[in-house]
């Protein structure tokens, strides 16, 4: 019986080190933005009909989900000491070519947001380069390096 509540208490304890250690991290955001279109060509990512918003949710243990501004992201992605700028971040980009689905993980850099396009300048980490994609998805690893305040309202943003 009394190795039993040992056991549990001990159990008791890990749990509770695991839930002050996980809220003590702080969040890493991750960004979706969905486009109708892609183009890819000589290193340059030409998003087409993109969604003024994008996807911004935090990774476990933390699960929250909300909109932001594309432009913000793109007003952001050269700002701090450790920005995308500096280190160019790792994204996931889906679609269709030619009817079949397509993945490509690339890192991207130098964005730029003219009407319904977002283009980037990037380099094929992995997966196979198609020329144009249908029903696009980018999904930008990490943006850890943002406050959130920041990719809500980036002209009011303080470094």
């Amino acid at each position: 019986m009394k190795f039993d509540l040992l056991k549990k208490g001990f159990a008791a304890g890990l749990v509770a080190c695991a839930s002050v250690a996980a809220a003590e991290e702080p969040k890493s955001w991750l960004l979706m933005e969905v486009a109708e279109s892609a183009t890819l060509d000589n290193g340059v990512l030409v998003l087409e009909g993109v969604d003024d918003q994008v996807v911004v949710f935090a990774d476990r243990p933390y699960r929250d989900a909300m909109d932001a501004p594309v432009q913000s992201i793109v007003e952001i992605w050269d700002k701090g000491e450790n920005s995308f700028a500096v280190d160019p971040p790792n994204a996931a980009l889906t679609g269709l070519s030619d009817g079949k689905q397509v993945g490509l993980i690339v890192t991207l850099s130098n964005p730029k947001l003219e009407g319904g396009n977002l283009q980037f300048d990037y380099q094929t980490v992995n997966g196979i380069d198609a020329n144009k994609l249908e029903s696009v998805s980018l999904v930008i690893d990490n943006a850890l390096k943002y406050p959130m305040d920041c990719i809500m309202d980036a002209p009011n943003c303080r470094w």
